[in-house]
């Protein structure tokens, strides 16, 4: 039964039985001994007590004492005092003699290369230094020389550096040195190297003692490993910058004040906001509140640590405050954890948004009994909502407020009942859960009286629900034979009209006003003239479009984008026309050069496209897109707009809308010969069609795997 201590060597703690600690004492103490009248002593010591501690740390990786035989490991790898001309000391079952010492000098030991950065000899960091010891080349400007030409000729040899200078270690003991030329880490050898060391320094110490005395700082220690003759570049830019800074101090802290009053105000701000916006982000988060919680969590370390770094980044500036390498690269991996587990917890979220389905309610509103009905609309209350993000408002009844385009379709009735569809459209992780959250809707139609019909532009959501992108669409049905007047309000919330196409042959008219009666052929104008028609038709027109080259050159591309995606019914075919669509104001120019596009779908739905493009000094807003382009949807019908508007005080310069329209594969299509007017790139089979395209009405065409091609032509 032995006895064990506790010891620390070299930095590293160890437990031993009493035996090998008292070797390792001999051992030691026979070193201090031989050592003791060199000048390095000190450096000497302690980087064999280090090399020491690194082998027994080998050694006792599976196991937690340190026995007498790791310590014989030890002292066999770094040489036996005899061997180096120490007292010589026993080692348990083996006796020395000299003429045993040619066969222990011969004996193989661990010389294995290893990169380090050799700082003794750097320019910046020691990464050249330390390939060239590695790779054992005798004079590092070649391997300078070959990131500097890698620079000049393609630029990666500077992130390489920057990389290996943060992932390569440097050298810090003899041992380190040795192991970085592949030599042998002896006691003999650690002594050689700083025997070495001392005598380099003692014959440069008249020439660089400035440069030594900046070094040992005052301490009063020598230090010879990171020492050398060479006045780096390092160092000269951290003199140059120190000056600089010293000179500009008062400004540089002024300066980092304001910086560290700007981020405590930022942070300060999301706190607050985060607060605030928490009765919104409860209607579209999950449905899970561990993972609310951990999310909330994550968002708040993610967006906290990088303002953490800038803060420090600021300290150092001003107050040339150290922060600890560990901190920084703790926070590091603490903030790469936290993004990566909101990355999942995201993807978790978005589960709950896969799915789509549409609940269908019916409605008769037998109040209407006027021969006139005026059809209003009533907008949300800003002035209860205490809580607004964009098109989201919390009222004061804690429901979720949407105040999303109403979408109105206006059709014939069968009957001479007035009536009502609501199509709500909601997504869900299924099916059955999307028409759980399309029931959350609230959204309520009812005549005001016999002749008045409200019809709200926004819908509710209870706080017990959740918010999953929920759309609300209205048909109406008229009676034939009534007469409707519609607010200016609702002109561009409506969708798809039923109108005579004998009475408005250039599309659908607006005039505000106006009485419009209910036929079979779809409403017709009861009180328009010939004149009023025919004006909406001659609205002013955008036709200033002028060269590239007389663009001021003050005037930017501006561009919005709009996307439209509409669920694909492989049994229902769709056709497509160009109708003029008028519903702009008089603060509006009217302009007719528009780009269309058909093109192959990557998904399984129908996607359109607009992008509104022009010159001038000023952007539009990418909220309300249908005032400058619509579309409209009738069933399996698309018609397009065969005008676009844009704002007459934008003093636009070439304006533009380009439309695309992507199908799926196995699309069926028929196109009115309209089209033909404004198609642009069009993506047909060409094996099937040779020579150019064009649209012919009534052909029923096939989106195939290599674009449209026509299946009921000859």
């Amino acid at each position: 039964m032995n006895k064990t201590i506790n010891i620390n060597l070299g930095g590293f703690p160890f437990t031993m039985d009493e035996m090998a600690f008292d070797l390792l004492e001999r051992y030691i103490s026979s070193i201090k001994n031989h050592f003791a009248y060199s000048d390095s002593y000190q450096e000497i010591i302690t980087d064999i007590e280090i090399r020491l501690g690194e082998l027994l740390q080998e050694k006792t990786e599976t196991k937690s004492i340190v026995t007498t035989a790791d310590v014989e490991f030890a002292i066999k790898t770094m040489g036996r005092p005899e061997e180096f001309g120490a007292e010589s000391i026993d080692l348990p079952g083996e006796d020395f003699d000299t003429s045993n010492q040619s066969k222990q000098s011969g004996r193989k030991t661990s010389s294995t290369r290893k990169l380090y950065r050799n700082i003794a000899e750097k320019k910046i960091g020691g990464v050249c230094a330390g390939i060239a010891a590695y790779f054992g080349i005798q004079n590092v400007m070649w391997v300078r020389l070959a990131f500097i030409a890698f620079t000049v000729t393609g630029g990666f040899a500077v992130p390489l550096y920057i990389i290996m200078w943060i992932f390569i270690p440097e050298a810090k003991t003899s041992a380190d040195y040795l192991a970085m030329k592949g030599e042998k880490i002896t006691v003999s050898n650690i002594a050689e190297y700083l025997e070495k060391e001392i005598n380099n320094f003692s014959s440069n110490l008249t020439e660089f003692t400035d440069d030594i005395s900046e070094r040992l700082g005052g301490s009063g220690k020598k230090s010879f490993r990171a020492a050398g003759p060479n006045i780096d570049l390092e160092r000269n830019i951290k003199i140059g910058a120190a000056k600089i800074v010293g000179f500009f101090r008062p400004l540089v802290v002024i300066i980092g004040a304001l910086l560290l009053l700007i981020f405590a105000g930022v942070w300060i701000s999301m706190i607050v906001g985060f607060v605030l916006a928490s009765p919104i982000l409860q209607f579209i988060s999950s449905s899970s509140p561990v993972v609310n919680f951990i999310a909330s969590v994550n968002s708040f370390i993610i967006l906290g640590v990088p303002l953490a770094f800038i803060v420090f980044s600021a300290l150092k500036l001003v107050f040339k405050t150290r922060i600890s390498r560990n901190l920084k690269q703790s926070l590091l991996v603490f903030w790469l954890s936290n993004l990566v587990c909101f990355v999942i917890l995201g993807a978790t979220t978005f589960k709950e948004y896969s799915n789509a389905d549409t609940q269908e309610v019916k409605q008769d509103l037998g109040g209407l009994k006027s021969e006139i009905v005026a059809l209003k609309t009533i907008d949300g209350n800003d002035d209860n909502a205490h809580i607004q993000f964009g098109d989201l408002k919390i009222a004061n009844d804690d429901k979720l407020q949407i105040n999303h385009e109403l979408k109105l379709n206006i059709f014939p009735a069968e009957s001479q009942q007035w009536s009502v569809t609501k199509r709500i459209k909601s997504r869900g992780s299924n099916s059955k859960q999307a028409k759980i959250n399309a029931d959350c809707v609230e959204y309520v139609i009812v005549p005001l009286n016999d002749h008045e019909l409200e019809i709200p532009s926004f819908y509710t959501i209870d706080k017990d629900c959740k918010y999953r992108f929920q759309q609300v669409e209205v048909d109406l049905f008229v009676p034939i034979g009534k007469i409707i007047t519609i607010s200016r309000e609702l002109e561009w919330k409506l969708g798809s009209i039923a109108y005579d196409k004998n009475q408005m042959k250039d599309g659908w008219k607006y005039i505000e006003g106006k009485q419009y009666r209910m036929t079979a052929a779809g409403l017709q104008c009861a009180n328009c003239t010939e004149s009023e028609l025919r004006s909406m038709v001659e609205q002013e027109s955008y036709e200033d479009y002028i060269s590239n080259e007389d663009i001021p050159q003050d005037a930017l591309l501006q561009s919005i984008d709009n996307k439209a995606d509409i669920n694909f019914d492989k049994n229902r075919e769709l056709l497509i026309s160009f109708d003029k669509i008028i519903g702009a104001g008089g603060d509006k120019m009217k302009f007719e050069k528009i780009d269309f596009n058909v093109d192959q779908s990557s998904d399984s739905m129908i996607h359109i496209l607009k992008k509104l493009k022009f010159y001038g000094t000023r952007n539009v807003s990418s909220e309300n897109f249908d005032q400058y382009y619509a579309f409209k949807q009738s069933g399996n019908e698309f018609i397009f707009s065969n005008a676009a508007f844009i704002n007459r005080d934008l003093k636009a310069i070439n304006p533009s809308m380009e439309v695309t329209l992507l199908l799926p594969v196995g699309a069926k299509i028929r196109f009115d010969d309209n089209v033909n007017g404004f198609d642009s790139q069009i993506k047909y089979d060409r094996d099937e069609i040779p020579g150019n395209w064009r649209f012919v009405k009534n052909e029923l065409l096939l989106m195939g795997p290599k674009g449209l091609k026509c299946i009921n032509c000859n």
